[in-house]
């Protein structure tokens, strides 16, 4: 199948998708079909000309396309209420789907009442137009891959799509508005390595893809090349050598001044585990006990950090054996916070990091104001109690600050640190408003709250 016959089939997927997405309708919402009305409007787009050839459709009643002047009527509706939905239907689209009113999708629609043997006219909808992404996936010696997955998701708020590539190897996405998206590869048989575009082993460090109107209706070029994956297995055992269930096991790779996940599971019933779909090279393997009490968190070969781990050498298409653990126990940090008046406060977030390197506990508070984190092991330690519902945070003992609070010293021997409590007060805020030179308003500055803790 050739690139443009793949974009055909793969728009008119997207078209078949939409026509049945807008047969959905708010359950319950109709009337009997004795009476029946009608709902009537027009398209246009951005620049307020009519678009013909728009699909609109409701519950109930067939899907109209619009004629030439943009103009539309669903007749024979049974009376109740309804929610509009607007695709490009047209062989090649050019415009994002949308609902009435100015949504974007059906939860978010404006439902429209339907009167016995009365029009219900609408008010002009404008479409806007999208762009689609496009690309070729294959592997490190050029042979095309099919079935891998691609999600192109946006950069903060907004709505992404998927897609899948053809035998041939290339896919083309539905449309997508305007903005900064990320790209990301995965899956396919055999499995491949997960990657980003641009040829990153993570949507953390991959590069970011920037739609514009002016790239016309699809951005070419968007492309991967796949390496055969590698695998690792490894069992992972507690006290006395007995295996441990549940523990979570994820691999990591280096980037610039820490690191990137790239794969993650869970130990089965007998304490083994297998990752795959991983990149080959310096890969760092993490154990985290996940909810098992008492037992403290480590990397690969029973090391405090990433910097620390023993490195595991993958090779593409190969599976290594043997990365084992075993957990040692640790202490758990616990206590209660409250408020100045002793009434227990719930969901405040308790963490508990290190003075210098190694594993970090975290607990939360229960509806008793009480807490216990996650087991670690012996050192010194700051813990920090989130402000929440209305108020400020603070470290242990009742201190304002990271660096004015008192470190905890957890000793060896797995025992319990309790009583490590807090009363916090009612938090203040403070607003304002920021301006430029010639003060125009400023947007995403950072604005941050500081006090003197002595020596700054």
């Amino acid at each position: 199948m050739s690139r443009a016959a793949s974009r055909v089939s793969a728009l008119a997927l997207v078209v078949a998708m939409a026509l049945t997405t807008l047969a959905l309708a708010i359950p319950g919402s109709t009337a009997e079909a004795a009476s029946s009305g009608s709902i009537s409007g027009r398209v246009l787009d951005e620049h307020g000309d009519p678009i013909a050839g728009i699909c609109i459709g409701v519950t109930g009643g067939d899907v109209q396309v619009t004629d030439t002047d943009g103009t539309y009527t669903l007749s024979g509706l049974d009376t109740g209420d309804y929610t509009v939905g607007y695709t490009d239907c047209r062989p090649t689209p050019a415009y994002l789907d949308g609902w009435y009113y100015k949504a974007t999708d059906q939860s978010s629609a404006t439902t429209v009442s339907v009167v016995d043997s009365n029009d219900t006219a609408l008010p002009d909808i404008n479409l806007n137009r999208g762009v689609a992404v496009s690309g070729t996936v294959t592997d490190g010696g050029g042979a095309p891959i099919a079935n891998v997955a691609v999600n192109v998701n946006p950069v903060g708020s907004g709505q992404g799509t998927g897609t899948q590539t053809a035998s041939d190897g290339t896919y083309t996405t539905s449309l997508l508005a305007p903005g900064t998206y990320t790209v990301q590869f995965a899956g396919g048989d055999p499995l491949w390595v997960q990657q980003a575009w641009k040829y990153e082993p993570s949507w953390h460090v991959g590069d970011p893809l920037v739609l514009d109107l002016t790239d016309g209706l699809v951005h070419d070029g968007v492309d991967a090349h796949l390496e055969a994956a590698a695998t690792v297995q490894g069992t992972v055992t507690g006290s006395g050598g007995a295996p441990l269930s549940g523990v979570c096991v994820d691999a990591n790779v280096p980037s610039g001044n820490g690191w990137n996940g790239v794969g993650n599971t869970s130990t089965a019933s007998d304490g083994t585990y297998t990752l795959a779909s991983l990149p080959s090279g310096d890969v760092r393997i993490r154990f985290q006990p996940c909810g098992l009490g008492g037992y403290v968190e480590q990397w690969y070969q029973d090391q405090a950090d990433f910097n620390s781990s023993t490195p595991v050498m993958l090779t593409a298409g190969a599976t290594t054996t043997g990365i084992d653990a075993a957990l040692h126990t640790g202490s758990q940090v616990q206590g209660t916070v409250t408020d100045e008046n002793d009434v227990p406060i719930p969901n405040v977030n308790v963490n508990v990091n290190p003075d210098g390197s190694g594993p970090s506990g975290w607990g939360q508070t229960d509806g008793a104001g009480h807490y216990v984190t996650s087991a670690l092991p012996p050192g010194n330690y700051r813990v920090q109690f989130s402000g929440t519902a209305g108020f400020a945070g603070q470290f242990w003992n009742d201190k304002p600050s990271y660096n004015s609070a008192n470190l905890l010293a957890i000793p060896a021997g797995g025992t319990p640190m309790t009583g490590i409590d807090a009363k916090l007060a009612v938090g203040a805020s403070i607003s304002g408003h920021v301006t430029g030179p010639a003060g125009q308003d400023v947007a995403n500055v950072c604005v941050s709250a500081n006090i003197d803790a002595g020596q700054g």
